[in-house]
């Protein structure tokens, strides 16, 4: 979806509201919405377009969904990391203490939205891109993911990034995963 509106104005109050009906009627486990590089089936992430991108702006997510598919297999119940948008069904809510618990957690940093079968997380009234090189962080970001981080799927057998040596790209993908984490390198 375009950010822009043609007019000037943005339509992240179309996302959001979007991304609700979505909810409302395909009731999904869990899922993200927000800035993100977002690659067409058959089309393989290419980072060298991508990565120092995703390095500076933390914001930014990598939507690469098959990689996360396969990786993730048949644990349903574990998300791949937050967005401005973060939606969590009903039971992974009850696994992190139930909606009271996560309302305390987020201390006022992001609003929730209930849906018929689970929430959204809201990082703020619009995504954020934010910049390493200022030291600029999304806070409500690190909100949402330091309360979802028990239901934050980390078991990767393989990076979900191909880097050039000298990195580790299992290494490296894991300190992206954790980008949003006080205690996290990324």
């Amino acid at each position: 979806m375009p950010v822009g509106n043609g007019e000037g104005g943005n339509r992240f109050g179309e996302l959001a509201d979007l991304v609700l009906a979505w909810c409302e009627r395909l009731q999904p486990v869990h899922g993200s919405a927000g800035f993100c590089f977002s690659y067409p089936i058959g089309l393989k992430p290419d980072p060298q377009y991508t990565w120092a991108l995703l390095q500076r702006c933390p914001g930014i997510d990598h939507s690469y969904t098959p990689m996360f598919s396969v990786e993730a297999g048949q644990t349903w119940n574990r998300i791949k990391g937050v967005n401005w948008l973060t939606v969590l069904s009903d039971p992974i809510v009850a696994e992190l203490g139930g909606l009271a618990a996560v309302e305390a957690q987020l201390a006022g940093a992001c609003r929730i939205k209930p849906y018929r079968g689970g929430i959204i997380i809201i990082a703020g009234p619009v995504p954020q891109l934010g910049d390493r090189y200022s030291g600029l962080i999304p806070v409500r970001y690190q909100a949402a993911a330091r309360v979802t981080r028990p239901v934050r799927f980390e078991d990767y057998q393989r990076a979900f990034v191909e880097l050039p040596e000298p990195f580790d790209e299992k290494t490296e993908s894991l300190k992206w995963i954790r980008r949003f984490d006080a205690d996290g390198e990324a």
